[in-house]
């Protein structure tokens, strides 16, 4: 049994629709993961400014050396030993 003249193009309007929304929706979808990824490298540009700027202080309260209270600061939170840690 054929389907009317109508209900065939109804049905292909309808196909074309989903067609371009899904490709709006990928569009979009990309425009979102770029804007991400851009975020992304500008957050790990300034961590690595940061770790530049800051390396050597972090080796000498590693070390025991500089202030007592910031050597006892930094020795007391496991996670700033990350940061003069290497990486592997």
């Amino acid at each position: 049994i054929d389907q009317p003249r109508r209900l065939r193009i109804q049905a292909f309007e309808a196909q074309q629709r989903r067609k371009l929304q899904q490709e709006e929706d990928r569009e979009r979808k990309q425009a979102t993961m770029r804007q991400a990824m851009a975020k992304a490298s500008a957050l790990a540009s300034a961590n690595a400014k940061v770790h530049g700027a800051l390396g050597w202080l972090w080796q000498t309260l590693a070390g025991g050396e500089g202030e007592v209270s910031e050597v006892r600061r930094f020795k007391r939170k496991p996670e700033l030993g990350l940061l003069v840690s290497d990486a592997e």
